[in-house]
């Protein structure tokens, strides 16, 4: 039987919804890689991970293979394929967006809830697991990352 084309497997798009919206990360994605956007890179350290896998992930240190995961109140996240992705996932940027003041989930420099974590989850699962000291992280601004909103 004829193998067919690895484009047949990837999704038609590659979305981000929070609420009523909805952004095109396949594209924000395609963007970053090919150098037409160039979103701040930081760098979010040990802290941000725990706190962020905690609350918004739901994950906990008493997890244990072939247990359930925790259900956090943004995301769920299989545990089990979180620990299975290689460790070279972990050199893989996550992707932040910035939002409108008190309308994202994550708070970064202002204090207030301003952005969101568009891609990264499973990244970001593993990296508390396995005690990653930090993660490097795109920071799509908020006039870029309202370029790349479907659904408002």
């Amino acid at each position: 039987m004829p193998s067919l084309p690895s484009r047949l497997y990837r999704p038609l798009r590659q979305t981000f919804t929070f609420g009523r919206n909805v952004w095109d990360v396949g594209a924000l994605l395609d963007d970053i890689e090919s150098r037409r956007l160039h979103p701040e890179q930081i760098v979010l350290d040990r802290a941000f991970i725990e706190a962020y896998a905690q609350q918004a992930l739901g994950q906990a240190r008493s997890w244990s293979p072939g247990q359930p995961h925790l259900q956090g109140f943004f995301a769920m996240v299989d545990v089990d394929a979180a620990l299975a992705l290689p460790a070279a996932a972990l050199t893989v940027p996550v992707l932040l967006l910035e939002t409108e003041a008190g309308t994202g989930l994550l708070t970064l420099r202002t204090g207030v809830t301003d952005h969101l974590l568009a891609d990264g989850q499973h990244r970001m699962t593993k990296a508390f697991y396995e005690d990653c000291p930090s993660m490097s992280a795109y920071l799509v601004g908020l006039a870029d990352a309202k370029r790349y909103q479907l659904v408002r």
